[in-house]
């Protein structure tokens, strides 16, 4: 609900502000919500964790070879994410000149379509599995980069709007499987499997 909220409100100052002060007080409020972030963190108690030994657990991890192997797929994927996403977004400003604000407008479109469908995918998950519905994700998240082909002066406002429903549904289901598949393939609930399992995705 916040990013919903702050996202379109970040968008329309950059549009109205102009360059480069649009910018400059955005993130000034991101550091000061980092700020308040963290101060608000420090009230929260903490439950103490016993742990086996840091090493030995990590040597479990690595003998886990299903958990390594889901890891492994999780590096190569945000991999792949992490280099092509800031692209699309260059088009959108550099080539396209899409106003912020509609660019902030459909990713709202596009988190409200998520929140209906984490409730689908969560449900589908109960009956078919995790790996199912992150299969089904992916495989619909596909289509969206060709989409992007198309996308210029003259359809971007439609093709836009088609984008934020494919990905509302598509991330939604791999958002979701991401986070609870490596509680269901780990072989412990051990902290440790997670925090190797997030250092791979980076």
């Amino acid at each position: 609900m916040a990013n919903l909220i702050v996202l379109y409100l970040y968008s329309l100052m950059i549009d109205h502000v102009g360059d480069p002060y649009g910018y400059f007080i955005v993130v000034c409020i991101g550091m000061l919500g980092t700020l308040l972030s963290v101060l608000s963190l420090n009230k929260v108690d903490e439950v103490s964790l016993k742990s086996s030994g840091v090493l030995a657990e990590i040597r479990a991890v690595f003998r886990d070879y299903n958990f390594m192997r889901l890891s492994v797929f999780y590096f190569v994927w945000n991999a792949v994410v992490v280099t092509a996403s800031p692209f699309f977004t260059y088009h959108l400003l550099k080539n396209v000149a899409v106003p912020f604000s509609y660019i902030g407008l459909t990713s709202i479109l596009s988190s409200l379509i998520a929140m209906i469908f984490y409730i689908v995918w969560g449900r589908m998950s109960d009956v078919c599995g995790h790996k199912v519905v992150a299969v089904l994700g992916i495989i619909l998240a596909s289509f969206t980069p060709p989409l992007w082909l198309f996308m210029n002066q003259t359809t971007w406002k439609y093709l836009m709007i088609v984008d934020a429903f494919m990905a509302g549904i598509s991330w939604s289901a791999i958002n979701l499987t991401f986070l609870t598949l490596p509680m269901e393939v780990a072989v412990s609930s051990s902290p440790t499997y997670f925090a190797m399992y997030s250092a791979f995705g980076g």
